[in-house]
This record gives structure tokens, C-alpha cells and sequence, in this order.
């Protein structure tokens, strides 16, 4: 006895023998869909492939763990299919599965983003074979963000980012939210507060806000606001690059002045600072 599970796999299998056949009408064949992951370098400690018909249903996912990695053969149904591969998934991720392509990460609450690549595809599977190359794109900035000059309310100090963007579907879209990302300073040196955490990409910059919350006496209060997206987009920072870029941006409380700088360039801008 064929076991019931079995069935829609040598279903499957029978019509792509059967294909084989030159005379027979190859519209109802399958395809042999060729993912290419050689081009994935040690930046992406593991991966996570999504595969999605014309409907927008999952076909099939799965995890790939460490680099080098290599090819993946896939048989489906002839058609559009949507390829959604992300890298660097971790707890800091959470996954919204519902089976569609629909699907979606958000951020965990409070913490500092993954350091996500991405890739999407709509690849034409009306052939008897496909091939694709997969070329993931940096998803997120490393943000170092330091303070200097003197601080009115007493340390020690937290940065609190508020962000429209809560995660990223499986096709690339956004998912509009509140979210936020806090931060503890390192030790003060010099008088220099630094706080490091990664921002996935946001479906808006200009929106993005600072906080800058005093910890003093077990309380936690707003010391000051920073309109922290606004300076960037001044600043000339490209939030629609293939590859976000790294931000590093120090602003003097004591001359009002802020030094923005990314990999190809850097900038300094004079800020009104309200205490």
C-alpha cells in the first residue's frame, strides 16, 4: 500500500517522467528551478530561503546553515515564482508565518536589529529549467552615535529610537509600525557618550527619532530629543542604496555642531540644540 503522504510527491514525479516524452504537451510540466547561493560570502552566518507560487503560496523554506554554501534544485510548478532569502536571521527577529508570501520578520522589541542581508526574485519558471543567481543586500546600518559636552540630568544614560517601520515581508515590502530600539552608553571617557546598535532599513528616515534618557536614582527621564532621521537626510545619507551604509554621527552639546559620517563620505552640520 502507497502511503497517503506520499501520493502528491509521485504525482509529481510521474508527470515530470512523463515529460520526458518529446511528443507530450509540455505546458503541465515542471520545472527544475536552479538557486544559485555560491555568491553568499562569511558576512551571512546562516540562511533562510523562501519559495512562493503565482499565488503568493509558500512552496517551500528552508534553512541553510553557515558558509560556503552552494546550489539548491527545485522542482515546481511552471509560472512566476517569488525567491525571498534572508541572512543573519537570529533572536533578534521575529517570524510572522502565516504560509504566504505574506509572511513577514519584525524586530524583537527593545533590542538593536539583525545585521540582515536580503534578496528578491520573481523568477519566470514557464521553461524546463531556470536558473538563479542569489546577491544578498545589506539591510541594515551599524549606527555609533556619540555624545559629547556636558549633560544637564545625571547619568547613567540610555538612547531610545522611535521608528516607523516594524519589520519586512517575505516579497521585500515594508510593515509600518512603531518600533523602538534602546541603547546603554559605554563607560564616559573624556566626556563622550557612545551608543552602538544596528537599524534595519526604514520606509522613511526623516521620521526616525532620538531619545536621550537619564537612569539617575533608578528613575528614567527624557533629557533630550533629537530629530535624528531629519539630520541624516540633511546630511545627504542615501536610505534607498542597494547596500546601506554604516552611520557614525558624534554631536558637540557644547558648540552645537554635528559630524555625520558614512563609508564614502562625511559631513558637518551646524544643529540647534534645545536643553
Amino acid at each position: 500500500m502507497v502511503k497517503l503522504w506520499i501520493l502528491p510527491v509521485l504525482l509529481f514525479a510521474a508527470t515530470a517522467i512523463s515529460c520526458s516524452m518529446v511528443e507530450e504537451d509540455r505546458d503541465d510540466c515542471p520545472c527544475w528551478y536552479t538557486i544559485d547561493l555560491t555568491e553568499v560570502d562569511g558576512r551571512v552566518a546562516n540562511l533562510q530561503l523562501w519559495l512562493f507560487d503565482k499565488h503568493g503560496k509558500l512552496i517551500l523554506n528552508k534553512e541553510l546553515q553557515g558558509a560556503p554554501y552552494g546550489k539548491c534544485e527545485v522542482m515546481v510548478k511552471r509560472g512566476s515564482v517569488v525567491c525571498s532569502v534572508w541572512g543573519n536571521v537570529s533572536q533578534k527577529s521575529l517570524l510572522h508565518n502565516d504560509g504566504t508570501i505574506n509572511s513577514c520578520y519584525s524586530k524583537a522589541d527593545s533590542c538593536s536589529s539583525d545585521p540582515l542581508f536580503n534578496y528578491v526574485a520573481v523568477v519566470d519558471a514557464g521553461t524546463d529549467a531556470v536558473y538563479d543567481t542569489v546577491r544578498l543586500t545589506k539591510e541594515y546600518a551599524a549606527v555609533d552615535f556619540t555624545l559629547k559636552g556636558s549633560i544637564l540630568e545625571g547619568g547613567p544614560y540610555e538612547l531610545a529610537m522611535r521608528m516607523n517601520t516594524a519589520g519586512r515581508q517575505m516579497n521585500g515590502d515594508f510593515v509600518l509600525g512603531e518600533s523602538s530600539i534602546f541603547s546603554s552608553h559605554s563607560d564616559a571617557s573624556d566626556g563622550e557618550y557612545r551608543f552602538m546598535f544596528n537599524m534595519m532599513r526604514q520606509k522613511s528616515i526623516e521620521e526616525l527619532e532620538v531619545t536621550l534618557l537619564s537612569l539617575a536614582d533608578g528613575g528614567r527621564r527624557v533629557v533630550m530629543e533629537f530629530p535624528f532621521g531629519k539630520w541624516l537626510a540633511t546630511s545627504g545619507y542615501d536610505a534607498d542604496a542597494t547596500d546601506m551604509e554604516d552611520i557614525t554621527m558624534v554631536l558637540d552639546l557644547a558648540t552645537g555642531s554635528l559630524y555625520v559620517k558614512s563609508e564614502d563620505w562625511q559631513t558637518l552640520l551646524p544643529v540647534r540644540i534645545e536643553i
